[in-house]
């Protein structure tokens, strides 16, 4: 019994294990300080378990992206891959046991149907087979933003898909593929022979394919179950070249050889039914030997003549048949016919090592109704007889119920390459031991066993090789374990093992689109040659595609489940070169719900490329120290660190800075709130044995004096990051992982370093919150910790090279705005204007106004006590939502220092002084004052939610009526002229007797 694939299976395994162990980061940068500048020379060095980091820049080139290497793009704004329309697939995916992540870039310029032909599948993303995770990217200008073939097991996760001609399209849900070709024939130059030969077996429902000679080393002889040789092929000693014969004897087939042909191949292969060991003769008739053998009997019954002879073919000529001799044959030779009873030492029709040699040279079209079911009860023989090579099993579990003891549940499972197996293996055996108290048991059995290879359960009646798709196997329901599946042919006593995998509690799906947002697509949005409800569609904004959900299987739309979050609505973008977000998207905050995808901030999922948990970083950098990176995702280059320097700990971003890096354009910002910081050890570290560090902080005492090294104290927020592992049958294992602080061998305050693998903000070290600190500039800096050489279980701080980023100054405010709309006042020049109180309204009071352009002034107050004031605004709305514009507002304008621009206090503006002012109507009137700090916390503004106010709203609300006293009161509408709807009004009360208050005045 044959037990090599169970050992390849667990070896596999090993290797999986060790090359995550053996991971590195591969960097790519064009300027050439990285490690390559093409991706695609960086992708071909690296091994299973790396990450191929892509610094910024635009790469005009194709990717070939293979199992387990994570591709990662420093951001989707910068890192850009353009094919230029000059391939088929800017990104091509093909894997198979490990899975991979492709995350960071903006990907664009695949071939399309004008420039490259139009293949249905040319794509931005190409997935060919395995599981791939497909997040954080823009995908646009591509015939398909992201292409799928069958098989694959794509999780398309928070992308955002725009403008090519399809958003995402799927082959289709994997279909029943079409029986394979049972028997291969391979002719010379008679190719007509060829196609009778196809043809006899066709006709018995045996599926044959024709090749030539030249074909043989090309195609995969190892999918045949039997390869048929013609008489054209060879003859005496020859027979096709060295290469043609090894891929033949490689294949591990039968071979059928026919004639001249047959002989010398087996020649070649060093059996003995060969040209070597055979003469010729004339006749169209054989002896049978074998009168029992299945051959003479299955499918058809042979007419064998009273003599023992059969007639095969209708005519004879000279030397038209070889039979082997007798004495020359190996002892394990089978002799089904002889010449005939005066002749019984050579034989035409004989096997040995499972190959058979037909000696007849005549054409198939001279065969006998005898000859033809002879030769089709011999080619079948040969494709039911044991197979020693059974495909190995690919096991996908499906999903779980609850068995009849509740401590139990049933877990079903699929394989998903059943079709090749034949039904013949699960016919019924009553020759072979039964099935338990059933004499029926089929020829194969299926089993499924534990990591131990303790069996588990199995089946030993299936009736055929469709019952594949559907198996369950019952485990305990708290510590169901890893299972395996063996099939065993008994018949043969050959099987073959599955793969490794976990029972599955829910539903499987073939593919995740989730969190993206797929908009103005010329086609489809999302499209499904053939949509069969396999995978899960939820989260996603799919909006201003021709169809936003496809199925060419009927050529209709469909929808998908609901309750599943889908939105189809504008996604305001604020502009369409990075797609961030306006805080009134739709799709801010309505991604997934589930904490496993919350954006940095710790806010829900935002759909589109900027939400979820990101994954992009560098991990180590080249040589030794520590360097601080980011704060947030602003660069720290951008962080003035000149103590000399005015602005300090402050951050200023250009506008070309603020273009390229998608980031605001911080004009002497300090930082508040919450600091996500990142940075970076050397690889020189890691390899020599780092594994911890801490962040410590400390608080300059004065402008001028920096902290001393006593003064510095860990930042010990706790520190949560997400692992993505990626598995072989597209669902993924999210990882949620406490990284620090940590107490470690009697080292407090430790954080484990994370330099690998597809985590959650790589390279975040630490969150340091600022929010209950002292405003004021502070330092960070860092310790590094390694296990000991010498002493066990206990650390040893380590003395990295120094560098200028190996600190960072940053100045911290967190002090809030002040906004108030003090009073509301008539101009001077109103007949309700009144010197004493200089036209002061009364809060939510009538506002009486001559005309609809007279100006009202407003008294305000926005202010920032420490200077730190970005911007203010006032302006007012009317009625329903009804903008009345821009009444004043001013921008910080840059002040020296920079922490002296206060705002406005108690300062009077004019609604006249607006052009952007709308007229005055009847109606209530809302006017609003809204300003905000400069501080940010890295990934953008800080707006204001109590205790702070970094940024705060103030509303005053009134009711603006009109005078019409000049029209002695004949504007009875107050619509501010007299008109027919007025006189249609007095008409309407023409003599009638008033009543109520005032009605006398």
């Amino acid at each position: 019994m044959k037990r090599a694939n169970l050992f390849q299976i667990l070896s596999f395994t090993l290797l999986i294990i060790a090359s995550l162990l053996c991971a590195g980061t591969i960097t790519v940068k064009k300027d050439g300080s990285g490690d390559f500048t093409t991706i695609s020379d960086a992708v071909m060095s690296a091994a299973a378990g790396d990450n191929v980091y892509v610094y910024p820049g635009t790469y005009n080139e194709q990717v070939y992206l293979t199992d387990g290497i994570n591709l990662l793009g420093h951001s989707p704004h910068s890192t850009i891959i353009d094919a230029q329309q000059m391939y088929d697939y800017v990104i091509h995916y093909d894997g198979y046991e490990m899975g991979s992540v492709i995350s960071g870039f903006r990907i664009t310029g695949s071939a399309t149907a004008g420039s490259g032909g139009g293949g249905w599948d040319y794509g931005g993303i190409h997935v060919e087979g395995g599981s791939v995770i497909i997040r954080n990217n823009i995908i646009e200008g591509n015939y398909a933003g992201i292409s799928v073939l069958s098989g694959a097991n794509p999780q398309i996760i928070n992308n955002t898909i725009n403008g090519n001609f399809n958003g995402i399209i799927f082959e289709g849900a994997a279909a029943i593929p079409a029986p394979e070709y049972m028997v291969l024939i391979i002719y010379a130059s008679d190719k007509n022979s060829a196609a009778e030969y196809q043809g006899i077996l066709s006709d018995s429902g045996i599926a044959a394919n024709v090749i030539q000679m030249g074909d043989i080393t090309t195609t995969n002889l190892a999918s045949y179950r039997l390869i048929m040789v013609t008489d054209d092929t060879g003859g005496g000693y020859n027979w096709g070249t060295q290469a043609q014969v090894d891929a033949i004897n490689n294949s591990n087939r039968p071979v059928l050889g026919i004639g001249n042909g047959g002989a010398a191949l087996f020649q070649e292969l060093g059996i003995s039914i060969n040209y070597g060991n055979s003469a010729f003769a004339n006749t169209n008739r054989m002896h049978v030997v074998e009168t029992g053998n299945p051959v003479f009997h299955e499918p058809y019954d042979i007419e064998i003549l009273k003599d023992g002879d059969i007639i095969v073919y209708d005519r004879i000529y000279t030397s038209n048949v070889l039979a082997v001799y007798e004495g020359s044959m190996d002892s394990e030779v089978v002799k089904l016919c002889s010449l005939s009873p005066t002749s019984p030492q050579h034989y035409p029709l004989t096997g040995e090592e499972g190959h058979y040699l037909w000696g007849f040279r005549d054409t198939p079209d001279h065969l006998t109704e005898t000859g033809r079911k002879l030769l089709v009860n011999l080619v079948r023989s040969r494709t039911t007889i044991c197979d020693y090579y059974l495909p190995a099993p690919i096991l996908t579990p499906l999903y779980s119920e609850p068995a009849t003891n509740p401590e139990y549940n049933r877990y079903y499972f699929r394989v998903e390459n059943w079709y090749q197996y034949g039904d013949e293996l699960f016919e019924v055996s009553p020759d072979l031991p039964p099935c338990g108290s059933n004499p029926d048991g089929s020829r194969t059995w299926v089993e499924f066993y534990d990591m131990q290879q303790q069996y588990v359960y199995g089946y030993c009646a299936l009736s055929q090789a469709a019952d594949l798709l559907l198996l369950h196997v019952t485990l305990p329901a708290d510590a169901p374990e890893d299972v395996m599946m063996r099939i065993w042919d008994r018949r043969c006593d050959s099987e073959a093992w599955s793969n490794l995998v976990f029972p599955r509690d829910d539903p499987y799906y073939s593919h995740t689109i989730m969190n993206n947002i797929i908009t103005n697509n010329s086609h489809a949005g999302i499209f499904y040659y053939n949509f069969l409800n396999e995978g899960q569609i939820l989260y996603n904004d799919v909006w201003a595609n021709t169809y936003n959900y496809f199925n060419n299987d009927g050529g209709q739309q469909f929808s998908p489940q609901p309750a599943t979050g889908e939105i189809s609505e504008d996604p305001l973008f604020e502009d369409t070169l990075n797609y961030r977000l306006t805080d009134e998207s739709p799709c801010t905050d309505t991604g997934n719900p589930d904490t496993i995808y919350n954006d940095p901030d710790g806010s829900r999922n935002d759909m589109g490329v900027w939400g979820g948990p990101e994954s992009t970083g560098i991990g180590t950098h080249p040589g030794s120290g520590f360097i601080f990176t980011e704060v947030g995702n602003l660069p720290t280059a951008f962080i003035e660190q000149a103590q000399a320097n005015e602005d300090h700990g402050l951050t200023n971003v250009s506008y070309q800075d603020h273009i390229d890096f998608a980031i605001p354009q911080y004009h002497d910002s300090p930082f508040g709130g919450s600091l996500r910081i990142n940075g970076v050890f050397g690889d020189v570290d890691v390899a020599d044995g780092l594994m911890y560090y801490k962040i410590l902080y400390a608080m300059w005492p004065d402008e001028d004096t920096p902290p001393e090294p006593e003064d510095y104290q860990p930042v010990t927020t706790g520190l949560y990051k997400i692992l993505t592992i990626p598995q072989w049958d597209g669902s993924v294992i999210y990882q949620r992982t406490h990284l620090g602080p940590k107490v470690v061998y009697g080292v407090e305050n430790l954080y484990e370093y994370t330099h690998t693998g597809a985590w959650s903000s790589l390279d975040l070290r630490c969150i340091w919150h600022t929010s209950s600190l002292p405003n004021g500039k502070y330092t960070l800096t860092y310790k590094a910790y390694k296990p000991s050489e010498m002493y066990l279980m206990t650390l040893e701080e380590m003395t990295l090279f120094p560098n200028d980023m190996d600190h960072l100054t940053l100045l911290v405010n967190n002090t809030g705005v002040y906004t108030e709309i003090n009073d509301v006042r008539y101009d001077p020049s109103s007949p309700y204007w009144d010197e004493i109180t200089d036209g002061i309204l009364q809060e939510c009071g009538i506002i009486t106004l001559q005309d609809n352009q007279e100006n009202l002034r407003l008294n305000i107050s926005a202010t920032h006590p420490d200077g730190y004031l970005r911007h203010w605004v006032l302006d007012a709305y009317y009625g329903k939502n009804n903008y009345a514009g821009v009444i004043a507002s001013d921008t910080y304008p840059g002040t020296s220092p920079p922490d002296n621009w206060h705002g406005v206090l108690n300062q009077i503006y004019n609604t006249s002084d607006s052009p952007a002012f709308t007229d005055w109507v009847r109606c209530a009137y809302q006017f609003r004052l809204r300003a905000y700090t400069r501080a940010t916390n890295g990934q953008g503004y800080l707006y204001g939610t109590p205790p702070i106010y970094y940024s705060n709203s103030f509303s005053d609300h009134y009711f603006v009526e009109f005078d019409c006293s000049w029209c002695g009161g004949a504007d009875i509408n107050k619509s501010g002229r007299v008109d027919l709807t007025d006189l249609m009004l007095v008409a309407s009360q023409w003599l009638q007797e008033c009543s109520g208050e005032n009605c006398g005045e």
